[in-house]
């Protein structure tokens, strides 16, 4: 995530990039705690579509931006990055 951040660092007006990549529990509450449901982009990459951790973390924003938003369309801020052909 560092290497990340420091590639693309922060702009005024411009969206800010958090990269998470861990299932520790203070991690995942300090990224929840500065993203904003409405808007946010979640990209989930996974190789093979199917890593435990990465789907896990996939269904659990998912389930805190329904609960932000209680809009079904907010969904659609959801984009996935794999292989062709992966579940």
């Amino acid at each position: 995530p560092e290497v990340f951040q420091r590639t693309f660092g922060a702009a005024p007006g411009f969206p800010e990039l958090h990269v998470l990549d861990t299932t520790d529990p203070l991690s995942i509450l300090r990224v929840e705690n500065r993203i904003d449901a409405h808007s946010a982009l979640f990209i989930v990459s996974s190789k093979s579509g199917t890593t435990l951790e990465t789907t896990s973390l996939e269904r659990y924003f998912a389930e805190r931006t329904l609960d932000a938003t209680g809009d079904t369309g907010a969904l659609g801020n959801f984009v996935a990055v794999t292989d062709p052909e992966t579940p």
